[in-house]
Formats: C-alpha cells, sequence, structure tokens
C-alpha cells in the first residue's frame, strides 16, 4: 500500500486528513526551513482557489500506458540525445549537452534515482538524465571494454541490479576479442560481483571479436537476459554478411544462449537496415533498438521497436546519419549504447491533488465547491530552484476532473506543479490561494 500525505501551501507544510495515523515524509523529500503561512499564501479576495497537493507513492508493474523514454550515446562524437518512444506518433530525439566522448558502449537508466551511468576509460560517470551533467563518479577499471549495460528492479522487492557486457581480450587465442562476459557489478563502487563468459548461440570463438554482441536488455517482467549480434560473417572473400539478430541468455550461470532472433529487413529501405549494436527494455514492456551504421555505411538514424518475430515499427523521427563517410569522417555520431526507462513503473510517484473554491477563505476544503476543466501542468525541476524555467522538463498536463482533481505521473526527484490562472474556467476576480507554481 502506497504512502498518502496531504501537503498543504508548501511542501515543509505536511498535514494528515481528520482520522489519519501521522505518517513520516520519504527520504527524498527534501526538508525545508518551517516557513509561516503569510510567506506561502497568496492575498485573498473576495473568491478563491486554494490547490492542495496529494503525494502518493505506489508501485505497479510495467504496463502498456506506461511511457517508454531513452537516452542515446555515441562513441565518435561527444553527443546524448533523450527520446520519448512512440510508434504511433513518433517524435525527433532532443539533444543534452556533453563534452565527454565515451568509449565505453554501454549506457544504463537507474530508475530509482532517475541517473544514466556512463563508462569511459576506466571511470563510470554518473550523469543528470534530464541535462546530460555529471553528477558524480568513481573508478571501474573495465569502463572502457563495457559493450553494454542495463539495470533491472525486482517488481517486488524493488531491489536493484545492474548487470554489463565486457569485451576481453584473449591472450591463448592469438589476442582475439572474443570472449564476452556478463558481469553483474555494484551500483555504488563498479565491485565485481559475478562473472561468467558467454558462449554458444551466434558467438563464434575463433573470429575477432567473437561473432560482437553489442547489447544488453534485461526483461523488466521476467529478468530474461538477451543480447546482440553486432557482427559480420566473414565470406572468405573480402565480403561480409551482416545478420541482424540477438539471443536470450537462457542460463546466467552458464552464460549460454538460445538460438537468435533474426531482425527481419522485409519492406524497408537500405538505409533504414537496423544496426542492432545498442538496444534496451523500456517501462511500457517493449524492446527498442537502433539503426544508423551497418559495415561502416552510414544509414538513416531511427530508434525501433522490435518485436518478438523479429518485425519492427520506427519510434522516434530520422535524427541524422551515422556511421561515417567515405571520407572516413563521422556523420553525426554513431551510436553505442541505448539505455531505457524499464523499471520506472515500480518506482513511480503519483503527484495528485485538488482545485476548488475557498468561499470561506480558511484553507480547507469544507465540502466546498469544485473547479473542473483547469489546466495542471508538472514540470521536472531539474536544476532543483524551485522556479518554472528553460532548463525544466515539462511531464504533462492535465484538466482537473468533475470534482477539480487531478493526478500526475512522476518519478523520484524533484517536482512543480503549475496551475494556469489564466484558464478561462477559472471564477471571475479568484486568485490562487497557494503559491503557484508550487514546489
Amino acid at each position: 500500500m502506497g504512502i498518502l500525505q496531504i501537503i498543504k501551501h508548501t511542501f515543509p507544510f505536511i498535514q494528515r486528513p481528520h482520522g489519519m495515523q501521522k505518517m513520516i515524509a520519504p527520504e527524498w523529500i527534501e526538508k525545508k526551513p518551517t516557513m509561516t503561512k503569510s510567506h506561502c499564501k497568496s492575498i485573498f479576495f473576495d473568491k478563491s482557489i486554494l490547490v492542495l497537493i496529494f503525494l502518493l507513492l505506489s508501485f505497479s508493474s510495467s504496463s502498456a500506458n506506461a511511457k517508454a523514454m531513452c537516452w542515446i550515446i555515441t562513441d565518435d562524437l561527444p553527443r546524448i540525445y533523450r527520446a520519448e518512444l512512440d510508434v504511433s506518433s513518433p517524435k525527433a530525439p532532443i539533444l543534452l549537452n556533453t563534452s565527454r566522448i565515451y568509449d565505453g558502449e554501454g549506457i544504463a537508466y537507474r530508475a530509482s534515482t532517475h541517473e544514466l551511468y556512463t563508462w569511459s576509460g576506466d571511470r563510470t560517470y554518473v550523469l543528470n538524465p534530464d541535462t546530460g551533467a555529471d553528477i558524480r563518479d568513481f573508478f571501474y577499471a573495465d569502463a572502457s571494454s563495457v559493450e553494454g549495460a542495463e539495470f533491472y528492479i525486482n517488481p517486488t522487492t524493488k531491489a536493484e541490479e545492474l548487470w554489463v557486457i565486457i569485451e576481453e581480450w584473449n591472450a591463448a587465442n592469438g589476442g582475439l576479442r572474443n570472449i564476452r562476459y556478463l558481469k553483474q557489478i555494484d551500483i555504488a563502487n563498479g565491485a565485481e560481483i559475478s562473472s561468467v563468459a558467454l558462449s554458444g548461440g551466434f558467438i563464434e570463438l575463433n573470429e575477432d571479436y567473437g561473432r560482437d554482441t553489442g547489447g544488453l536488455a534485461i526483461d523488466p517482467n521476467n529478468k530474461a537476459f538477451w543480447v546482440s549480434d553486432d557482427s559480420a560473417i566473414d565470406n572468405g572473400n573480402g565480403t561480409y554478411t551482416y545478420i541482424r539478430q540477438f539471443s536470450e541468455i537462457t542460463n546466467t550461470v552458464t552464460g549460454t544462449l538460445g538460438a537468435p532472433i533474426v531482425i527481419n529487413e522485409a519492406g524497408w529501405a537500405n538505409s533504414e537496415q537496423m544496426d542492432l549494436e545498442a538496444f534496451s527494455f523500456a517501462d511500457d514492456g517493449n524492446l527498442y533498438g537502433e539503426s544508423d551504421d551497418v559495415g561502416h555505411t552510414p544509414k538513416d538514424r531511427y530508434i525501433w521497436k522490435i518485436n518478438a518475430d523479429g518485425t519492427r515499427q520506427k519510434a522516434t523521427l530520422k535524427f541524422g546519419q551515422g556511421g561515417r563517410d567515405g571520407s572516413g569522417t563521422s556523420v553525426d555520431g554513431e551510436i553505442e549504447g541505448i539505455a531505457c526507462n524499464a523499471g520506472a513503473s515500480a518506482v513511480k510517484v503519483n503527484i495528485t491533488g485538488s482545485v476548488y473554491r475557498d468561499n470561506n477563505s480558511n484553507d480547507s476544503n469544507d465540502s466546498e465547491p469544485p473547479i473542473p476543466n483547469i489546466a495542471v501542468t508538472l514540470y521536472r525541476d531539474t536544476n532543483n530552484n524551485g522556479a518554472v524555467d528553460s532548463g525544466d522538463t515539462l511531464m504533462e498536463t492535465q484538466d482537473t476532473d468533475a470534482s477539480g482533481n487531478y493526478s500526475l505521473a512522476a518519478g523520484l526527484g524533484n517536482y512543480i506543479v503549475e496551475v494556469d490562472d489564466g484558464d478561462s474556467d477559472l471564477p471571475a476576480g479568484a486568485t490562487i490561494g497557494t503559491p503557484n507554481p508550487l514546489d
């Protein structure tokens, strides 16, 4: 059962409904200095409106109604993209600010803290997924060898795990880069928890790159591990055959791969050929992969929804071309890693509240008239300054229902709720009785 709290005025004023036992505020709610009512209440006129914010922590599994978000990195240009995935109405990903080129080819989204984990050199870099800015970093010896990464959140216990695919040189076999390991590493410090070499499926131990396992994806619903094949079959005559496929790691103790699922290229233009160097599960339960470069030939960059039978659908608009041109110059950056928001529903936060007419101006809803059809917008307060500005992320806008209520879905973090005080459905001459926006 979730925790229900009424947060009145600003977050420091925590009250409980009549008859409820006292509840403790979750740790992640910042405790601000106590303020008097006069510091946070707007002036009331004859007619006034009071907005109450209810914060409900609830847990649920991934569902078709969940939003699919992902983040994309390249390894030859300093670029990170954020994309909202939608096959019915694809949108172009947004370019975030970053100055680092990541030689590690994995990226993972940690839903519980709303952070991105990336790798370069001998460091794990933890980033703000809204801005791309660094949050912290720590040592990880295999950072530059990370090929894929994914977080898994147990839907029952909420325990988190971080898994990576590592490429290692095999000195005993002529120095071939043919060994791939599945490793679980400590989220806080990068210490190795478990490690197993991969074999079977499309893995070929006698070829350089070992039939490259380009990406790692973990199904949030059943914890099935999947790896993608980003290599080519050497035909022995100077030509290569590219088959984009992915396999389940059917035994994570022995590292054994199952039979591969081959991507179906039928009906798609050559410029839209899949790369599948990276893929990831999103919170809607679907698997997403990329197209941008095949055999060092630039292809159109898209993120695709990958179906269980190997068919696919565009989940974004085109955002440039990947790979390199004939002179070897990078076009728009080659995609090496995708991190989608699998597990976000497991740590979902619902911010709910109501808008009503406070006829007696006592800052309390005494069965007073609700105000329906009022636009309420939720922002993620990216820079944590308590104000809506250009650096914040608009999460959702919703009209209050017939009872004046609204419910806005959010993850963990700092948020701002803003009521449209110019909404034509507000009573004439009314003013907002709580700070607006409210953080």
